[in-house]
């Protein structure tokens, strides 16, 4: 032991308990770095068969997890500011706010937003819009999508658009094997055409039907210890995916419209898809949300009646 290494007296990182803390900002710090943790693991999980495992010590995954959400938390900041900045806030207000003076918190963040961020968080919002007019509204369109999954819980539509998700997954893993060696425009578009495919079941499965909302923000099943209770919140995390699926559509459909004269933007908007379809199968390899489907019941009963 080091010179100034102490014995670890805290309940430890890994524990479920871990996020109770005698200030309430360290409390919801603990449990969104807890969470971050959960995903990595998400996607150890997934990529445990071929190359990547977790470190043996899992502390220092929770570390890792605190340092991205240290960043994100940066990120998120200067977005707050320049929110307050467009809406009339005034420097001496913001200093006020982040107890610094005028001058400073003009200094660090008087340059706003790059162009990048501002386009992200375009993207953000029409993803809310386009989410929040689908959960209220079901017109001709609506109907005619949720044909093919005519009479279908929403629970088991959950499950049939995990395994299309899935599905759409390996194809871009596939592709991207492909591109490594051979990078050709036409397997690409044919690729995109099999996964635009893939997206629209997904749109019939989840997205198209307000029902499907309502379902999955009631999906509240209690945590099995008291403890778990301060992660269990797979609803959140079936919500996100539900939304990050309109965004990887919105990728494919562009990526080809652009495939025919701009095979570069082709090439970006795919890896913007695939980044997107990546991030929902970490989530689903959270042990939560495993845990919460087979628990997701149908009048009473187990989906399957198991």
């Amino acid at each position: 032991m080091d010179e100034g290494d102490i014995p670890w007296k805290g309940v430890p990182s890994a524990s479920d308990a871990w996020p109770f803390a005698l200030d309430i900002a360290k409390f919801e710090a603990r449990r969104a770095v807890g969470q971050m943790a959960r995903n990595l693991l998400g996607i150890y999980g997934h990529y445990a068969a071929t190359h990547e495992t977790p470190p043996a010590n899992i502390t220092l995954l929770y570390a890792r997890a605190a340092k991205y959400h240290s960043e994100m938390t940066n990120q998120v900041l200067k977005e707050l500011v320049a929110e307050a900045r467009a809406g009339g806030a005034s420097w001496s207000e913001i200093g006020a706010a982040l107890d610094v003076g005028a001058t400073a918190a003009q200094k660090r963040f008087g340059k706003g937003l790059t162009g990048d961020e501002v386009t992200q968080l375009q993207k953000e919002a029409f993803v809310v819009l386009h989410s929040e007019y689908m959960e209220f509204t079901r017109d001709e369109e609506t109907e005619y999508l949720l044909e093919s999954v005519d009479g279908a819980t929403p629970a088991e539509r959950v499950f049939y658009a995990f395994a299309r998700i899935k599905q759409a997954h390996e194809q871009f893993e596939a592709l991207s094997e492909e591109i490594d060696s051979n990078v050709d425009a036409h397997l690409i578009a044919g690729t995109l055409i099999k996964i635009r495919d893939i997206m629209f079941s997904l749109l019939s499965a989840l997205l198209a039907d307000p029902e499907q909302w309502e379902a999955v923000s009631s999906w509240s099943a209690a945590p099995v210890t008291a403890a778990e209770s301060n992660y269990f919140t797979p609803a959140a995390y079936l919500y996100w995916s539900m939304q990050q699926v309109i965004l990887a559509n919105d990728y494919i459909i562009e990526a080809l419209a652009e495939s025919k004269t701009d095979f570069g933007a082709t090439l970006r908007l795919y890896l913007e898809a695939k980044q997107v379809i990546d991030q929902i199968m970490f989530v689903m390899m959270r042990d939560d949300i495993h845990a919460i489907l087979p628990r997701v019941t149908e009048d009473g009963e187990p989906l399957g009646g198991g």
